[in-house]
């Protein structure tokens, strides 16, 4: 009733109380009047609308949990980040040591086999030298058996000469003596 009241009063007298009334209440009274008005034409629709406040508060609210979502899923992501390169820092030594192991396998099968190499190298040589030192003593002893040959060679031819020296100095002494006797005859 106070409202038709202050309705028809403000209807009559408004521009006459506008001075003298303090400026909020009347617009606190021209605002309700508003919202009684715009209920009264919109009212089902209205039902589910909320204030401003109740809107920014759920709008600051959303803009609350976004930043704290998007601050979890920052963290979230260096957390995987670090987990990730912790992994592949790991992963890295695990096949490096793996590298390792088969480098180091890979030599020793190459060290023994050089080992290998060179064992057959040095008995190979050792063959040699012993083939080459068994062939240095029999060509020695052929050298010494040609050298018994050529001197027993040269001891027969040395005997026939001795022998045809001997000839010879025979009939040379023969052949003075006749000379000798030719001489003294």
């Amino acid at each position: 009733m106070t409202t038709n009241r202050d309705n028809e009063m403000n209807k009559r007298y408004g521009n006459l109380f506008d001075g003298i009334l303090d400026r909020p209440q009347v617009e606190y009274k021209t605002q309700k009047e508003i919202e009684k008005e715009t209920r009264s034409r919109y009212g089902h629709l209205l039902d589910g609308v909320r204030s401003e406040d109740t809107l920014y508060d759920d709008m600051m609210g959303i803009e609350n949990s976004c930043r704290r979502m998007r601050q979890e899923r920052e963290e979230a992501n260096k957390q995987a980040g670090i987990r990730m390169k912790e992994r592949i820092e790991r992963e890295k030594r695990e096949e490096k040591r793996r590298n390792d192991e088969k480098n180091a396998f890979v030599e020793s099968i190459i060290e023994r086999s050089e080992a290998e190499k060179r064992a057959r190298r040095e008995a190979e040589e050792k063959r040699r030298l012993e083939a080459e030192r068994k062939q240095n003593a029999i060509n020695s002893l052929r050298r010494v058996r040609d050298t018994t040959e050529k001197t027993s060679e040269k001891i027969s031819q040395a005997r026939l000469m001795l022998e045809r020296d001997e000839q010879h100095r025979k009939e040379l002494e023969q052949q003075n003596e006749w000379y000798r006797k030719q001489q003294r005859r």
